[in-house]
């Protein structure tokens, strides 16, 4: 097995935001292997007009379309990150504190989970005592 450091070289782990992100998307799978991802996800992407070895050229409607639905998937991931919806996210009663992912609040508020925690803003303040 060979390990590639990846020290000291630049990475952009954040996303675009505009249409760019469907050619970062298109991009991804035209580069690895189709088995990273299971059928249905290919086919959600394929819906799109996204497909391994087939160009990716959506018509100025569908263009429209795609960036509408980056907004709103942005604000929807936002509200959800600020103010969780799902029953568990909050790591403590009463606190800001949530679980970092979904799955650590799915599956409970534990020593793992409580370390994977992040701070969001919630209805209460973070300087409340309890």
């Amino acid at each position: 097995m060979e390990f590639i450091s990846g020290s000291r070289k630049p990475v952009n782990t954040i996303h675009a935001i505009d249409y760019e992100f469907y050619e970062e998307l298109h991009t991804v799978i035209e580069r690895e292997p189709s088995s990273m991802l299971d059928p249905e996800m290919l086919g959600l992407f394929a819906s799109i007009g996204i497909q391994k070895g087939k160009p990716f050229a959506p018509d100025e409607r569908m263009k429209k379309l795609l960036v509408e639905a980056l907004a709103i998937g942005n604000a929807t991931a936002r509200a959800l990150a600020f103010r969780p919806r799902l029953d568990g996210a909050q790591l403590y009663p009463n606190s800001s504190w949530n679980a970092a992912s979904w799955t650590a609040a799915m599956n409970g508020s534990g020593t793992a989970a409580r370390a994977a925690a992040i701070s969001t803003p919630g209805p209460c303040s973070s300087t409340r005592r309890r």
